[in-house]
């Protein structure tokens, strides 16, 4: 079967719907997919690439505020032992250092607080195309909020798959 792609409302774009026991039953793949233009966008781009997670050419952003020892002391050992893998722990990323994987590296991961929006939003990628897919395990980090009268949302998976990344895996609610 071929993995259906979920378009959801604002209204609903915080909702689990991947938690819901129908979805288990159904045994159909989906993903959510925050509009159409993205998805054939993405369609296009991607449509001749088998995926494969790569080995080396990862770029980790580790408790960059300091405040999560536990996290860390769980990741670095096992992140800078990795051939190819080259990262940041314990520290906010230097702004061109951290553009520049972002732009040339296949794996971004990040755990940290949130998203790490803080370091996504500070006009560095505003004109370049981002290349890595996102792993981002930090509280709420694919949790879209409304911003503006119109209520539009928005979130830090919509700045990845936006400028390019081929996707974004992310935490809905609170790690506990």
């Amino acid at each position: 079967m071929n993995p259906v792609g979920l378009i959801l409302c604002d209204r609903l774009l915080n909702f689990p719907i991947e938690s819901l026991p129908t979805g288990k039953k159904i045994c159909q793949p989906y993903f959510r997919i925050p509009s159409l233009k993205i998805a054939v966008a993405m369609h296009e781009k991607y449509q001749r690439i088998i995926f494969n997670l790569p080995q080396k050419n990862v770029y980790y952003l580790l408790n960059p505020q300091n405040n999560l020892p536990k996290s860390e002391n769980v990741f670095r050992e096992k992140f800078e032992a990795l051939s190819g893998w080259n990262g940041t722990t314990g520290k906010d990323p230097n702004g061109s250092e951290f553009k520049d994987h972002l732009v040339r590296d296949d794996v971004y991961i990040y755990v940290g607080h949130g998203s790490g929006h803080r370091y996504l939003n500070n006009g560095l990628l505003d004109c370049v195309k981002l290349n890595p897919v996102g792993l981002v395990f930090g509280c709420s980090s694919a949790r879209t909020v409304e911003y503006g009268k119109l209520s539009e949302v928005y979130g830090a998976q919509y700045k990845f798959l936006m400028h390019g990344s081929p996707s974004y895996l992310g935490v809905l609610w609170d790690v506990t």
